[in-house]
Parts: C-alpha cells; sequence; structure tokens
C-alpha cells in the first residue's frame, strides 16, 4: 500500500501563522503536527512508497523538514506550482497530480498533514484486509452540535458507511469524518472519473465520498477511544498549546 499526504492548503483560519508557511508544521508543544502522523505511518511495515503534495510557498519548508528526519523511509515531496490561495487545486486535484506520479498499481492511504488522532495504522489495515473497499476513518464525536455546518458526517451501518454529508445543518449521525482514508487500487479510477465533471467539488477530501458510496463497497473505520483533533483555527491552536 502506497501512502499520500496531503499538504497543498493554505490555512486561511490560521493566519497569521500560516503566512508563507505550512499548517503542518506548526507546532504543539514543541513538536510538528505532521510529525504525530509521521511516526505512526513511517513504522508500518505494509505502508511501501511515500508521498506528500504541497503548495508552491510551502514546498521548501517541507523538503527541508523531511529531509532532516532521520528515517529509513523517503518521502517523495510534489510541488503542485500554486503560489496563492485563488489558483489552489483543491484536495481532490491534488490527489490526482499525485497519482501521475505515484501510479494507480497500488491501493492508496490518503490522509493530512495537519490532523492530529490516536489512530493506531496496523489496527486500520487489518480492518481493511477484512473489510476490502474504500474506508473513511471516523470518530464520535458524541454531539451532533460539534458537527452541524463545520465538519464532514458519517452516517453508518455496522461497519458500513451508508452516507456522507460535508458540513450538514441537519446531521445523521455524531460521527464525524476524519479525512483519513483507504482507496483501493480498483477505486483510484473513479477519482479522475469524478474530477471530469465541472460540477464536483474538488476542495475538500471528502467531497468525493457520496459519489463512491453505492458505487463501490464504502466502510467506516471507527476510533473507539482516544482522540482527533481538526488543527483548524487559532482558537483551536491555542487550546491545545494550553492542554
Amino acid at each position: 500500500m502506497n501512502v499520500l499526504i496531503l499538504a497543498a492548503g493554505f490555512s486561511t483560519r490560521l493566519k497569521p501563522l500560516t503566512n508563507n508557511f505550512p499548517k503542518g508544521l506548526l507546532k504543539i508543544k514543541g513538536e510538528e503536527i505532521i510529525l504525530g502522523i509521521l511516526k505512526k505511518i513511517t513504522n508500518v511495515r505494509d505502508f511501501q512508497d511515500f508521498t506528500l503534495v504541497t503548495n508552491k510557498v510551502c514546498y521548501h519548508h517541507f523538503s527541508r523538514f523531511l529531509d532532516s528526519l532521520a528515517s529509513e523511509k523517503k518521502i517523495e515531496v510534489i510541488n503542485n506550482g500554486v503560489s496563492d490561495e485563488k489558483n489552489r487545486l483543491g484536495a481532490i486535484g491534488d490527489l490526482i497530480l499525485a497519482l501521475e506520479s505515484i501510479g494507480m498499481d497500488e491501493d492508496l492511504l490518503v490522509l493530512p498533514s495537519d490532523t492530529l488522532v490516536s489512530l493506531d495504522f496496523e489496527k486500520l489495515l487489518h480492518f481493511y484486509n477484512n473489510h476490502h473497499g474504500f474506508i473513511n476513518v471516523v470518530f464520535d464525536a458524541g454531539d451532533k452540535e460539534i458537527i452541524r455546518e463545520k465538519l464532514g458526517c458519517a452516517e453508518l451501518d455496522g461497519d458500513k458507511l451508508v452516507s456522507f454529508e460535508e458540513k450538514p445543518k441537519e446531521p445523521k449521525s455524531t460521527f464525524q469524518s476524519v479525512p483519513i482514508y483507504i482507496y483501493p487500487k480498483e477505486v483510484l479510477p473513479l477519482i479522475i472519473e469524478y474530477a471530469t465533471d465541472p460540477k464536483n467539488n474538488l476542495d475538500s477530501p471528502g467531497a468525493i465520498v457520496p459519489y463512491l458510496i453505492g458505487k463501490v463497497p464504502t466502510f467506516a473505520y471507527q476510533i473507539k477511544d482516544g482522540y482527533y483533533h481538526d488543527v483548524g483555527t487559532l482558537e483551536v491552536f491555542e487550546k491545545l498549546n494550553k492542554k
């Protein structure tokens, strides 16, 4: 299985901290946000090639940081060439750009550079091996108000992912989508298919999920304990640094 880290956003809600600087390299309690994810994934034997796609502004920041890590697994950094937010490709656009380099011959784990999550990737892989299909990681927020008009909402039937909605006014469940996905290699061409329709949203990585439901087997892997933090605003960033 290959691994793709999406890190090409401009993180406008975290400015001025992210003026010409990537959110994933901001520090929480003295450690870069992305480092928590990297420590987890680079120790998984079944993960093969690692790629990170970012924008022109953040490319050198990520390249220098990744080169400084003492890791046996090399992470290729792709520069999408975008230097301002108005010309961004969107998460799906960046995913497609990366696929041109990665290819579509292996299953693909897609994840963000800016999420703090207590996810055991070995357990996620075990789940995938027993539920072969598209996988979306989810976390029970415990309260629909946390999701309402803010987060992606997943509706489950056991392990099956039966519906998904971005920032719903009326959430169908308390399960918030964590932007971590596994695409079986046979599903990857559907990403290209999805993007050919100009009406489809390419900004959010979760925007494609409703498109896949009903076309391929779709499952939800639930993080049943621990934590999930989307470091999306200055308020959340400052709160996490105070804990």
